[in-house]
């Protein structure tokens, strides 16, 4: 089909320094070229997360073992985030409040689903979750499914983006 997100960071950051020594440039050197490798090396760590959300081993040490640099550095793509954890957690309750409006999953406990996202506790997820989206998760699942006056139907995912303009929920 295409590349993966590692292969094409692979590529671009290999493009990069190739088109860096044809005009003579040094890419490490070059504010440009560490520019568009951070935003890749960025990207794609963000696009790891996504994919492997529900693992219990997503940490900083995981993501600095993985693309082979020092948890200093990763810590460095979070900044505005609050942190790798803070990132990881809210990717991790945005993937549990679309996993509890899923109808598919009605028969899954709440509990369930946190631990399957990486949660250890059910308590402290349902602190998080309420914290974060304004109402405990079991209301976010009864309210998982909410009648459209027009006689059609909407998820609460779909509710919640048509209220931000299409954006995902804020994570705090």
């Amino acid at each position: 089909d295409g590349l993966s997100p590692d292969d094409g960071a692979a590529v671009a950051a290999a493009t990069v320094r190739l088109m860096a020594a044809c005009l003579g440039a040094n890419p490490r050197t070059q504010p440009e070229t560490r520019a568009y490798r951070s935003a890749a090396i960025n990207q794609t760590m963000r696009e790891f997360i996504e994919k492997h959300v529900r693992s219990p081993l997503l940490s900083a040490e995981f993501l600095a073992e993985r693309f082979h640099m020092s948890r200093t550095q990763v810590y460095r793509f979070f900044v505005r985030e609050g942190g790798v954890a803070a990132y990881i957690q809210a990717r991790r309750l945005h993937a549990c409040l679309l996993a509890l409006s899923d109808p598919a999953r009605l028969r899954e406990g709440v509990g369930e689903i946190a631990f399957a996202h990486g949660f250890a506790s059910e308590a402290h997820f349902s602190r998080l979750f309420r914290r974060n989206f304004g109402v405990p998760p079991s209301e976010a699942r009864a309210g998982a499914y909410i009648p459209r006056p027009s006689g059609g139907a909407t998820f609460i995912s779909d509710w919640m983006r048509g209220l931000r303009g299409g954006a995902e929920p804020r994570m705090h």
